[in-house]
């Protein structure tokens, strides 16, 4: 879409209408290959991580070191940016009705949303992620395996803020989540420990990335924007065309 606004104001009002017919294409079809109705989670209705065709109800599957499972069942947040990047409403009813399912999405060893006693609220990546630290080896990261779990990603708690943000709510518990995750450097990284006990306190940094830089910008990102009010990376182009 903003490469068809940039072609209109160049003149170029053939490739315009091409990429911005495409972006409508897109926009539309979106539903149809992304959401599940027949999903494990919640009502079983909600957008899915990935599939490998067009059909999120085709019982396709997708591997990871301990398994096989149905690409419905296997979710992630990504679907918020769509809020920020101005495809979807923020009040869109679908992406609303995907928040509790993707939250309560686990693995078998912790579900997708964590809460810490002190309130600050944390996000895995997906289920069956396995890049990060084992439950048992706690100086590094093994070469992989059945005890090798992706923890959680302060990151993401930046992307939810956003996504409440957008639809007018305090994204106040999420920034502060990211500070609180900062270590003794005062660094924001890769990911903190997910559960109450192991190798490192709950919410505390472990041997990953820091700072790691994407998460150091998303700070940096949520914090701006929530001074401003709305989300400051919203392409004007994008949430005019659509309303959003």
């Amino acid at each position: 879409m903003t490469a068809g606004a940039i072609a209109r104001a160049n003149g170029d009002t053939a490739s315009a209408t091409t990429w911005e017919s495409t972006a409508d294409s897109w926009r539309a079809s979106l539903d149809s290959w992304t959401v599940t109705t027949s999903g494990f989670w919640g009502g079983h209705t909600y957008y899915e991580r990935l599939d490998k065709g067009t059909d999120p109800n085709d019982g396709g599957q997708i591997c990871f070191d301990e398994g096989c499972f149905y690409e419905h069942d296997v979710v992630d947040f990504g679907f918020l940016d769509l809020v920020r990047l101005g495809v979807r409403a923020p009040a869109d009813p679908t992406i609303a009705a995907s928040i509790a399912p993707t939250a309560a999405a686990s693995d078998g060893n912790a579900p997708m949303q964590v809460t810490r006693p002190n309130g600050d609220v944390y996000f895995h990546r997906y289920p069956h992620d396995n890049y990060g630290e084992s439950t048992s080896a706690c100086t590094g990261w093994p070469a992989g395996g059945p005890q090798r779990f992706g923890r959680l990603w302060p990151v993401l708690s930046g992307e939810r803020g956003e996504y409440e943000l957008a639809n007018g709510r305090s994204a106040a518990v999420y920034l502060k989540s990211m500070a609180d995750a900062a270590n003794d450097g005062y660094f924001i990284p890769e990911q903190v420990w997910d559960r109450a006990s192991g190798c490192f306190a709950l919410g505390r940094p472990t041997g990953s990335a820091a700072p790691l830089m994407w998460a150091e910008g998303q700070y940096l990102r949520l914090a701006q924007s929530m001074d401003a009010g709305h989300n400051l990376d919203t392409p004007s182009v994008v949430k005019e065309r659509y309303g959003s």
